[in-house]
């Protein structure tokens, strides 16, 4: 049987619901894929303080910007305007690598979860191009959403299809982040 692995946002919560909601599910992992792990309006979440309140009910906090984050250092995978292309990014080696590390985690029994600031799967690269990326090899993948709910991957991906722009001079919300990056 496969492992699931889960993606959580930080969005509103409080760090004690996020414990709550890691402890209800039994993981034991958390895979932090914010490109930079500070918070400026919940201290709670910068990584070092996240590492020792997860510490404390014996969850382990992983580190992995560097190689799922949503604003890659790579700038060969954004656009000329800015914005992530979620397609150069699952093929990235760096993000193929990150992936590899999440399934061998998984198939070695592990239960985890991916960490990112957004609480919406639906707004967040934990849909778009982590879970997308699990999906395609198979990986079971269900994201918490703000309400605290399991959702699948295919139910985060229709609720972004009323995001899907009319017209064609704005960004496609499945295909591209939300915001524009420095370049």
């Amino acid at each position: 049987m496969r492992q699931t692995i889960y993606t959580i946002g930080q969005g509103a919560r409080s760090i004690e619901d996020l414990v709550a909601a890691l402890e209800s599910r039994g993981v034991r992992f958390l895979c932090d894929v914010r490109t930079v792990p500070i918070s400026n309006h919940a201290p709670d979440f910068c990584a070092t303080e996240l590492r020792g309140h997860l510490a404390r009910v014996g969850i382990a906090y992983v580190p992995m910007g560097d190689s799922l984050g949503g604003r890659p250092v790579d700038r060969s995978v954004y656009t000329a305007e800015g914005y992530v292309d979620y397609d150069k990014l699952v093929s990235a080696d760096f993000f193929k690598a990150g992936i590899e590390r999440l399934v061998r985690g998984a198939s070695d029994g592990h239960r985890m979860a991916v960490f990112c600031s957004e609480g919406e799967p639906e707004r967040c690269h934990r849909s778009k191009a982590i879970g997308r990326a699990l999906d395609e090899i198979g990986s079971a993948v269900l994201h918490v959403d703000s309400n605290g709910f399991d959702i699948s991957q295919e139910r985060v991906l229709a609720r972004i299809a009323p995001q899907i722009p009319l017209l064609s001079d704005i960004p496609d919300p499945r295909k591209l982040s939300r915001g524009r990056y420095t370049i």
